[in-house]
């Protein structure tokens, strides 16, 4: 069963986020995998989750993303970061997962000359490699803007691949620390090649996981771009790595009483922007 509303389990408390799942009929994003301690287990934690879910509750994998550098100039990086990303599509693939989420790892800070077209080379030349087999199992990889300040970049890259398994996913909260636009002028420009967003919310200085509606996000802005996508997009509400599930208990309450998108609409009940 495909579903619009994904939340990130934590392991260690899995039976209380099964249960949030199930009474918000809302899948799984698996965001620990990004790390090497589930990375190097995964046969064992996948069977973990599913003593709790169903197999189809696991919609997307998000990918490891600390020193993924793709578009390395050094040969030895760029292998150990493509077999990382390797072993987090084999979870997808066990999964039955539709989306893989990759971070752009993009450093806007570099100016050296053909920095920009060497990423998107190298980017492409990798997942292009993989188009086959993402084809194969129906998995999109979808690219996720990290220090971007406008998905200029990211939407080149997607269509220098031109494969519909290769998109871009929006974390609204990076967009909100490191963007130097609004929201509507990032979906404007990237909208209709982003099938899936992440939701978080901070203060606009730095990434701090607020609970949803805490910080600065404008959510009646990024509501009308949702709400006018010519397909809805799948969305996971993130607040970090919270220790238990009161933090996300409140950002989906926040969500859902103001009508905001994936919930029915509410105008009535709208905060002021």
């Amino acid at each position: 069963m495909e579903t619009t509303l994904l939340v990130q389990p934590r392991i260690s408390r899995i039976a209380e986020y099964a249960a949030l799942a199930k009474e918000m009929e809302a899948g799984f994003e698996i965001i620990e995998t990004s790390y090497p301690d589930h990375l190097d287990n995964l046969e064992a934690y996948l069977d973990e989750i599913y003593r709790w879910v169903a197999p189809s509750a696991v919609q997307a994998v998000h990918g490891p993303f600390l020193d993924i550098v793709l578009h390395s100039p050094d040969p030895a990086i760029r292998q150990i970061s493509e077999r990382r990303v390797r072993e987090s599509l084999n979870l997808c693939e066990r999964a039955g997962a539709r989306f893989l989420l990759l971070h752009s790892n993009h450093l806007p800070l570099i100016r050296e000359h053909d920095y920009d077209e060497i990423w998107i080379q190298r980017n492409a030349e990798f997942l292009s490699g993989l188009e086959p087999r993402l084809r194969a199992a129906g998995i999109t990889v979808v690219i996720e803007n990290m220090w971007d300040p406008d998905p200029r970049l990211l939407v080149r890259l997607v269509r220098t691949v031109a494969s519909p398994f290769v998109a871009l996913c929006l974390d609204v909260a990076h967009q909100r620390v490191h963007g130097s636009g609004s929201l509507h002028s990032w979906w404007e420009t990237a909208g209709s090649l982003t099938p899936y967003v992440q939701f978080g919310d901070n203060s606009g200085v730095a990434d701090e996981d607020l609970a949803l509606g805490e910080g600065t996000v404008d959510w009646l802005a990024l509501d009308a771009c949702l709400r006018g996508a010519e397909r809805a997009p799948v969305v996971m509400a993130g607040v970090g790595f919270d220790t238990a599930t009161a933090k996300l208990r409140r950002s989906l309450a926040f969500l859902e009483d103001n009508g905001f998108f994936p919930f029915p609409a509410a105008p009535g009940k709208r905060p002021a922007s």
